[in-house]
């Protein structure tokens, strides 16, 4: 997620994230699981992948932690 606010009058984006790096697909199949969704209807690999697309996404959190002492209380991934 990224979260935009204005702090003391300045546009500051905050990415509300693990910090933890994971797949689109891990994170896909960890969120149908933890929400009871039907896992059997993702169909990974059914399209090709076009060129220059992630296949996963990292973000800092530094930002909202060290401003707002954040921390992520959900955790999505293996341990």
């Amino acid at each position: 997620y990224l979260l935009v606010c204005f702090n003391r009058n300045e546009y500051v984006e905050y990415n509300v994230c693990s910090s933890t790096p994971i797949t689109i697909k891990t994170f896909i199949e960890e969120f149908a699981r933890s929400n009871n969704y039907d896992s059997s209807l993702l169909c990974f690999g059914a399209k090709n992948i076009i060129e220059n697309r992630y296949m996963r996404v990292v973000g800092s959190n530094d930002r909202i932690r060290e401003e707002y002492n954040w921390k992520p209380e959900t955790r999505i991934g293996k341990d």
